[in-house]
């Protein structure tokens, strides 16, 4: 397997901040053609994080749909889908805001959903394709007053390994990322740089015919989500 991105188009949703921004500068310093999107708001960020970057909201399929058409056409391929668009609100079940609640799950699921929809014709078209799902810890661990994240995060994990079955038999795979307790906006008090996560994110872009599909990884490692843990070892994690 190759361990070089030159030349090889990587999307990236969310990539006006946050970890989405610090992949796609990396992987543009190592030679990737890298299309971004996310609200029109951070489109100056991405702009100069990515050779291509264009406003897209990923909870409406007109419109990223629209942004993997526009990559194939500058491009001539996509290779590789990073799905790292996301959000989070502090809200109860009992008593939260639906508003958030929803917001949250449409954002989490259905805009990952919506970006594999968009990318997969060009993935089938061209016989090729690695997905990669940005997903967390808290898909397992639930901590209070964050339902709607762990929710959406476990439901991506659970519709990404749907998917690999579907797609098997196929060279495009699909896979999730854990990035760990990444210090972004969403979660100031992370103890990783943005771009902690990009090796895996590398090696899931790479991965070689035949390789893993459906799983989950953690620093490059498979990592059996949903799997029990002492309270040391989860809190470490966190």
């Amino acid at each position: 397997m190759s361990d070089s991105v030159v030349g090889r188009v990587v999307l990236i949703t969310g990539a006006g901040s946050g970890i989405g921004e610090a992949l796609a500068r990396r992987f543009r310093a190592d030679g990737a053609l890298v299309a971004g999107c996310d609200l029109p708001r951070r489109l100056g960020v991405a702009s100069t994080a990515c050779d291509l970057a264009m406003a897209a909201n990923v909870t409406v399929p007109a419109e990223i749909g629209a942004f993997a058409a526009r990559a194939e056409q500058r491009f001539g391929r996509i290779d590789a889908l990073i799905a790292n668009a996301g959000t989070g609100r502090i809200s109860a079940i009992e008593d939260g805001a639906w508003n958030d609640i929803e917001l949250v799950i449409r954002v989490n699921l259905f805009g990952v959903l919506h970006s594999i929809r968009a990318v997969l014709p060009a993935m089938r078209r061209q016989s090729y394709g690695r997905l990669v799902a940005v997903v967390s810890r808290h898909a397992e661990i639930c901590p209070p007053q964050l339902a709607p994240y762990s929710a959406s995060k476990a439901a991506v994990i659970t519709a990404t390994r749907t998917l690999a079955n579907e797609l098997r038999g196929s060279d495009i795979l699909v896979n999730n990322l854990i990035p760990g307790p990444t210090k972004t906006a969403l979660n100031p008090r992370g103890l990783l740089a943005p771009d902690a996560s990009y090796a895996t994110a590398k090696m899931l872009a790479l991965l070689p015919t035949g390789g893993p599909s459906g799983r989950t990884f953690f620093e490059e490692r498979d990592y059996p989500v949903f799997s029990r843990f002492s309270s040391g070892e989860t809190a470490a994690l966190l």
